[in-house]
């Protein structure tokens, strides 16, 4: 693995091998699907920054607050200002991808996030705490369009499902990593932690190969030799490599907005919609109302409730790496939107029940919660990010990934930002069924509009969104007996409940 690291690092500059040719390296090079992990792995730390951005206010917030006497109002424009350098971020990661490459794309990401824990750890206000958290945002923005787009070129078609969700893996280890230290280390030490994890990944980039599709028009030498060390010793890259120049072939122009809306607009659709299913689907309400839950149930300590949260979602998303594979996105995504209805609906239900002076659901509610971040870890949480690799032209991919992830972004600065008064509009319960409307009209998209891309090659993936409907597949009825059981084991609930 470090003879191969070596080599790639050599390659990303100029195309040459450190050490002869990778077949020189045969006996110490690590087996294909060991040698795809490491790599995703690598750019990977970049998600597990995001994740560990994202949970850093959940266990230091309180502390923060009161060190530098933050009101209230201040502390939530702390946690809520990553959404804003989010989007900036997102903004201007396309082009940034497009122009220098992915791997430099991962690398500037970097930046931001040393700049950001720096200023954090050594925060004496609140203007200097809110830059550093907006700063942070920035890397997460651009971690978001450049690590899955990175993924998805440099994976195997085999294994691009496996390898796009461990995007989502790292993301939920960052969460759990923040918790954790959280527990024991104060906010400060912590964020220098986070600026020397980051300063590490940024020297290790170099390791990172620039992506055979980035490279090809670039140099295709350099692309082939790529090819090699990616998939191993004695491998023949020629297929790769025709597959590679068809995509070439095949564009229209340079990648303009114009290009982009006119001959890829069924996947804008697409990556918008799941784009606003990731965000709407009520996991910023379910987080919100964790505690509130867990109370309910005679769980007051809310250090262990986050991290049983945590480890859920670590968990599910550790099955979903597994499972991509085998059942394909889109059966994923259809079972984990109508599993995030049934959460909703039932967590919604257990609201109503609450306002209405019932009790003793507490539990029925912590296992409604259990389901929802199940649903969400194995489908709707990993799943959209791989696809925004998967379904676009080389020549726009960038640019709409950009697109997509800024639109994510916005849409949860909206949710966060509208979230107090729609539950002051429709309740509590409201908002849960709500959001469970929107996962069934997402289901239905997904039923509808979106292909399998499991085991497809990207430029099969890109025809095939031009050719309509997607035909139903095996594991569909299987989809529809879910839908059904989810149906009846509410009624079922609601009955329980109600006697």
């Amino acid at each position: 693995a470090i003879l191969t690291y070596m080599e790639l690092s050599v390659l990303a500059s100029d195309g040459q091998p450190l050490i002869g040719e990778p077949t020189a390296l045969a006996h110490a090079s690590p087996p294909p699907i060991l040698r795809s992990l490491l790599f995703a792995s690598h750019a990977a730390v970049g998600p597990l920054l995001f994740g560990f951005t994202v949970g850093f206010t959940s266990p230091t917030g309180d502390d923060m607050a009161r060190d530098l006497g933050l009101t209230s109002d201040q502390s939530a424009t702390v946690s809520a200002i990553i959404t804003v350098g989010a989007m900036l971020g997102a903004l201007g990661g396309g082009k940034l991808a497009d122009r220098a490459g992915r791997k430099r794309a991962i690398q500037t990401a970097c930046i931001p996030f040393i700049l950001g824990y720096l200023l954090i750890a050594v925060a004496k206000n609140f203007p200097m705490l809110l830059l550093g958290r907006l700063s942070c945002g920035t890397g997460v923005g651009l971690v978001s369009v450049a690590v899955p787009m990175h993924i998805a070129e440099i994976a195997p078609v085999a294994l691009r499902g496996s390898l796009g969700a461990v995007n989502q893996l790292a993301i939920t280890l960052g969460i759990l990593l923040v918790y954790a230290l959280g527990i024991g280390v104060a906010w400060r030490p912590l964020a220098a932690f986070a600026a020397v994890l980051s300063g590490a990944f940024l020297l290790s980039s170099p390791l990172l190969p620039h992506t055979p599709a980035w490279l090809l028009p670039r140099d295709p030498e350099a692309a082939r030799a790529t090819l090699r060390v990616l998939r191993g010793p004695g491998y023949d890259p020629d297929h790769d490599m025709a597959e590679l120049l068809a995509q070439q072939h095949a564009k229209q122009a340079s990648g303009t907005l114009t290009e982009l809306v006119r001959h890829s607009r069924p996947a804008l659709i697409a990556g918008c919609v799941l784009m606003l299913m990731q965000q709407f689907c009520g996991i910023n309400a379910v987080v919100f109302f964790a505690q509130s839950i867990f109370a309910a149930a005679g769980v007051q300590q809310a250090a262990a409730s986050a991290m049983a949260i945590a480890l859920i979602q670590v968990a599910a998303t550790a099955g979903a790496v597994l499972l991509m594979e085998r059942a394909g996105r889109r059966v994923l995504l259809l079972l984990s939107a109508l599993g995030l209805a049934f959460g909703c609906f039932n967590l919604g239900y257990f609201f109503y029940l609450q306002r209405d002076g019932g009790g003793g659901e507490g539990a029925l509610a912590i296992a409604m919660m259990v389901v929802y971040f199940i649903a969400f870890s194995f489908g709707m949480g990993p799943v959209p990010w791989l696809i925004l690799g998967e379904i676009f032209p080389d020549n726009v991919r960038g640019l709409a990934s950009s697109l997509c992830v800024t639109l994510n972004w916005a849409f949860a600065f909206l949710v966060t930002e509208t979230f107090a008064a729609t539950k002051d509009a429709i309740g509590s319960d409201g908002v849960f069924w709500l959001y469970a409307i929107i996962c069934l009209l997402g289901s239905g998209f997904v039923f509808l509009r979106l292909p399998e891309t499991k085991g497809r090659s990207l430029s099969d993936i890109q025809e095939q969104f031009r050719a309509g409907r997607p035909p139903q597949g095996p594991m569909d009825l299987y989809v529809k007996i879910a839908a059904m059981v989810f149906v009846v084991v509410t009624v079922l609930i609601m009955f329980a409940t109600a006697i």
